[in-house]
């Protein structure tokens, strides 16, 4: 009975700025093309689980007999919030290259390599000291809640073709591989600052 735990006040947001540019460039059988482009995203969730309060008892008789619940849950928000969100930011930085090769009439290779850096943004999150010293002292490495993961280059290769067997289209081939990257569910990464109350 009562409200249910996971969705009072949840609210999540979520904005995007994309910006790139592409160039083509044909020279014989190769269509070239080339980019940069620049996301920022920012990601700002509410949860409060149990924000309500949550009580459960051993039966209904100890309910309706005033006897104390078995298990008492309530959530407060963390700073004297009644409602905090946890933000996070990042910066997605991307160059890309890619060539379309029609080697003869029937048969398309591509292939390109796009590199991306991925950057977020640390004023998101604090340190909890407790957490810093007792790794440090007792585990050899502090472990800084309030740092995201260091930003690194990562490469991602693709190739793939296209053969009209026939030459008539009636039966095509399409096959490829690569390392493909889709975007970040931020909404996951808010609840380590908030499940932490940091």
């Amino acid at each position: 009975a009562g409200y249910e735990l996971f969705t009072w006040n949840n609210g999540v947001h979520d904005n995007n700025l994309i910006i790139k540019d592409d160039l083509t460039y044909f020279l014989g059988d190769h269509k070239i093309t080339g980019g940069i482009s620049f996301e920022h995203q920012m990601t700002d969730n509410a949860y409060m689980r149990n924000g309500t309060g949550y009580y459960r008892y051993n039966s209904i008789d100890d309910f309706f007999a005033g006897a104390a619940p078995e298990t008492v849950a309530l959530t407060y928000g963390y700073d004297g919030e009644l409602n905090p969100a946890a933000r996070v930011r990042f910066n997605k930085y991307a160059v890309y290259g890619q060539d379309e090769w029609n080697v003869n009439d029937n048969f398309k290779l591509t292939y390109g390599l796009r590199l991306e850096l991925l950057s977020f943004n640390n004023k998101d999150l604090m340190t909890n000291q407790a957490i810093y010293d007792y790794t440090q002292t007792n585990c050899g490495v502090a472990v800084d809640t309030g740092k995201w993961p260091t930003s690194k280059i990562t490469a991602s290769p693709r190739i793939g073709f296209s053969w009209d067997v026939f030459g008539d289209k009636s039966l095509k081939f399409r096959g490829g591989t690569g390392l493909f990257s889709g975007r970040l569910p931020l909404v996951f990464f808010t609840n380590m600052p908030t499940n932490s109350g940091m």
